[in-house]
């Protein structure tokens, strides 16, 4: 055990050292596996005193064959000066989700204790562990057969509350529901019980100020066509585990859901309104009232937790293409900018955590670097981490902030190009316009991850990439993101195509040598891209829709195609088939790669069929590569890899 503990600190050493650049030495072009091997830190979490940091790090494996897998452990260190990350838990599968107690003396976390729980392979459900303050001497705290998903320190640190999608093997009945359940369980005696005394469809919860009461957010019945399904606010007594207040609430498709130190206000996100994006809100729980949250800053914010006093809202703002953290004031409204942050929409996990003091640590990456841990001390950053220095030895450049007017409306509009330039570089270049996801999302300035970020991995190879977020995008508030509703593939395809005229207009981008590609719904857009103009020279579209009838009747997203479509296909058949690629592929000529993990349920395997078969039939060159056993997202960093050395191949064989 101590020979082991050994080479973990050593390891820590060479991982997270602050290191010293070397002398310069030549960059080289970007490769797939340098983007697949990249080591990605989340949930940062700082204890209640401030005196000790942990965060999650997700590493590649060594062993890349049958399957390229990743593994997430848990890492701590003092924040006094001149102390190390230590992974305390290397026995364990993995570890993660790290949180101490309000009174600091214990750290719970998730875990697995093995990869394969029966002889059959089959994976190990996670477990509450809970160990000291410095994560010494981890024990498991649940036996839930179906996991823990989730779990939140009660205010006293003596209980803590989870969800499950089994109950605990303590109980007699086994749920049959398999909705997620929330149960307590005592840190001191490990007994666990029913939060509710009837099974409820479990969308959040949140612990009181006294400990003795806990808000529940659960959803009601809903059918096929509810994007937004009704949800209702529950405070239960824990001790008698029945409700003393119903709330009916009209929330976001997904929400946070903070109760205030104060007890006096929930935090979550509302419907905007068209219900299609989301808005800030407060639950004032004495009036039994929504209204929107007080504030002045710009944006969407895309986490938060409360101060102390309650006099303030920490939030994680996306402002445009920045992250910014801020105090928002209550009372006033007013956002006091702390840092620039990361602003990373790909995971939901928290990315910043605040000590009651006021100091915090977060997570901080740039165009080119992915995400380092940080710490905030009184006014003063410090970078805790150096996770990926290998980095540095990459051709890689700096994201520019551009905007542009729509042709149609005059409307600004916002984005980000990356550009070789180096003196040797110069325009015009072959651009390539990456769409990105959602709609309601955003490309930030930030690191491109490579699996649907493939911004620097192309500019390393020649090309300028055109980042644009068109209206439909997160960061500039409701009323933007709200604009394509009724008009996908309208609105913001003209935005799109402003601002590809304006980089050709100013000399970055060759007419010529256009080419255009994305990921779920920018795999849409793509699509739909090639069906409007004859100007791109090349696609690639990934997870798309293709046929919005088709994909109402197979997604696992209910509600999302007639939100975005104002009604069913029933109610408003001329737009199902108006903005549906399949239908409009006669005018197609683009050479395009269309690409899909056969077991995606957002964006099933039969919308990539259906472009793929009518592209064919309009003798449009194209290919179809279905990676077996994936979703909507890969597991597998080989099928990564393929991906991006397909993406490139593509992109060289009709540009360059």
């Amino acid at each position: 055990m101590l020979r082991s503990s050994k080479l973990i600190a050593i390891a820590a050493c060479q991982l997270f050292a602050i290191t010293v650049p070397a002398l310069a030495q030549q960059a080289r072009k970007a490769q797939p596996i340098d983007f697949a091997g990249i080591r990605q830190a989340s949930k940062p979490r700082i204890s209640p005193q401030g005196k000790f940091g942990a965060f999650v790090l997700n590493s590649p494996l060594e062993v890349k064959s049958p399957t390229w897998l990743s593994r997430r452990t848990i890492w701590i260190r003092s924040l006094d000066e001149g102390q190390e990350w230590k992974q305390p838990y290397s026995d364990l599968a993995e570890s993660w989700s790290p949180i101490w107690s309000p009174d600091g003396k214990h750290l719970a976390f998730l875990a697995r204790r093995t990869n394969s729980a029966t002889e059959s392979g089959s994976t190990e459900n996670a477990q509450i562990f809970i160990a000291d303050a410095d994560g010494s001497n981890p024990t498991p705290l649940t036996a839930a057969r179906g996991g823990v998903d989730a779990f939140r320190w009660a205010p006293d640190s003596k209980t803590i509350a989870f969800t499950t999608l089994a109950i605990p093997e303590a109980e007699a009945e086994a749920n049959t529901t398999k909705t997620p359940m929330l149960f307590t369980v005592d840190v001191h005696r490990k007994t666990a019980k029913k939060v509710l005394r009837n099974d409820e469809d479990i969308a959040g919860f949140s612990w009181g100020p006294n400990s003795s009461t806990i808000a529940v957010l659960k959803r009601s019945a809903t059918n096929k066509n509810d994007f937004l399904p009704n949800k209702s606010v529950l405070l239960v007594d824990i001790a008698t585990q029945s409700p003393i207040k119903d709330i009916s609430l009209d929330t976001g498709y997904f929400t946070p859901f903070e109760w205030s130190p104060s007890g006096r206000y929930i935090f979550f996100y509302g419907p905007s309104a068209t219900r299609a994006s989301v808005v800030p809100m407060l639950l004032d729980l004495k009036l039994g009232k929504a209204k929107a949250l007080p504030m002045r800053q710009s944006g969407n914010i895309l986490e938060a937790e409360w101060a102390p006093d309650s006099s303030q809202l920490r939030a994680k703002i996306l402002d445009k293409n920045s992250g910014i953290i801020s105090a928002i004031d209550m009372e006033s409204g007013v956002s006091t900018s702390l840092v620039t942050a990361s602003a990373s929409l790909l995971s939901l996990t928290p990315t910043m955590s605040f000590s009651n003091q006021g100091d915090f640590i977060y997570l901080k990456e740039t165009s080119t670097s992915p995400a380092d841990v940080w710490l905030s001390i009184a006014g003063r950053k410090k970078k805790l981490t150096d996770l990926n220095p290998d980095t540095r030895n990459l051709k890689l450049y700096p994201i520019k902030e551009i905007t542009w007017h729509n042709k149609d409306d005059n409307k600004i509009i916002h984005g980000m190009l990356i550009a070789p330039s180096e003196t040797s570089s110069r325009g015009p270049f072959p651009l390539i316009t990456l769409v990105h996801g959602g709609p309601y999302w955003a490309w930030w300035d930030g690191w491109q991850e490579g699996y649907m970020g493939w911004g620097q991995f192309l500019a390393s190879h020649g090309y300028a990439v055109f980042l644009p977020n068109p209206r439909g995008s997160q960061g500039v508030g409701p009323d933007y993101a709200d604009a394509i509703v009724g008009d996908v593939g309208g609105v913001d395809f003209i935005d799109i195509m402003s601002g590809i005229d304006s980089l050709i207009a100013n000399g970055t981008a060759d007419p010529a040598r256009l080419g255009i590609g994305g990921f779920s719904y920018g795999g849409f857009m793509t699509s739909w891209a090639i069906t409007q103009t004859n100007r791109f020279k090349a696609a690639v579209a990934g997870g798309i829709v293709s046929n919005w009838k088709s994909m109402y009747e197979t997604t696992d997203l209910l509600g999302w195609a007639p939100t975005l479509l104002q009604g069913t296909p029933q109610q408003n058949p001329k737009i199902y088939y108006k903005r549906s690629p399949v239908y409009q592929a006669a005018n197609a000529s683009t050479p395009t790669l269309i690409y899909q993990g056969d077991v995606d349920t957002r964006t099933p395997p039969g919308q990539a069929k259906e472009l793929y078969e009518a592209l064919q039939r309009n003798n449009v060159e194209t290919k179809i590569i279905l990676f077996k056993d994936e979703g909507h997202y890969f597991n597998d960093l080989n099928n990564t890899v393929s991906l991006m050395e397909n993406v490139l191949q593509w992109f060289n064989t009709y540009l360059k």
